[in-house]
């Protein structure tokens, strides 16, 4: 099991942050090379400009590395990252208070599950703020990404992140499992760590305690 690298982010202006990020892959090409990465916006929370989020994904994958989510962020920095594609961890060091009931508040359930219908194919990213349901393949290099749980009816090929605003009940269940890379709220693990009588066969991947379990189906 390994964590997602978090990379503390200074700038809004995507070319100066590329710039750093040249350095830091040039000293270190292995670390940086198909990583998950945070972007941590705690230098940014007081700043009304708001980061190009989506060029942020584009820059970072022309780099190999892929983007996950955002933490430390500031109300609109989370919206306009959520807009993106992008997940919302919670804050590194905040423990959120306890709403106040209000009783002219009718109860919010959970947001429906996100049906996709047709196979997810290399380069694309599709995201959902609850659980999502994909009914055919998720294509190498092709990357789903889900507040909840995440459903393949099909191979995954690709990417599967779920729980990524930290939902750690969160679990990937898929037909096929030959996966460049399977997250549950920012716990994650390569192709290169699956156990090789899992590849191909059903499976699911959820959390005990810490430790990401990646276990075959029926």
């Amino acid at each position: 099991m390994q964590f997602l690298t978090s990379l503390l982010l200074y700038a809004t202006d995507t070319a100066a942050v590329e710039a750093e990020l040249a350095k830091l892959v040039s000293q270190a090409p292995g670390m940086f090379r198909n990583a998950p990465i945070v972007l941590d916006l705690q230098a940014l929370r007081d700043s009304e400009e708001i980061p190009d989020f989506e060029g942020l994904a584009h820059m970072l994958r022309e780099r190999s590395v892929v983007p996950v989510a955002v933490r430390n962020a500031s109300a609109a920095h989370r919206d306009a990252a959520r807009a993106a594609g992008w997940g919302v961890l919670p804050d590194a060091r905040e423990t959120p208070a306890p709403a106040e009931p209000k009783a002219e508040s009718a109860p919010k359930g959970p947001p429906p599950a996100r049906v996709i219908d047709h196979p997810v194919r290399s380069g694309q990213q599709i995201y959902a703020p609850g659980d999502l349901v994909l009914l055919q393949q998720v294509s190498p290099g092709a990357e789903v990404l889900a507040a909840g749980c995440i459903h393949i009816y099909g191979p995954l090929r690709g990417r599967a992140l779920a729980g990524v605003n930290g939902d750690t009940g969160a679990r990937i269940f898929c037909r096929a499992l030959d996966a460049e890379l399977v997250s549950v709220a920012g716990r994650y693990r390569t192709l290169d760590d699956l156990e090789g009588d899992l590849a191909g066969r059903p499976a699911q991947v959820h959390l005990d305690g810490e430790r990401l379990v990646i276990a075959a189906l029926g």
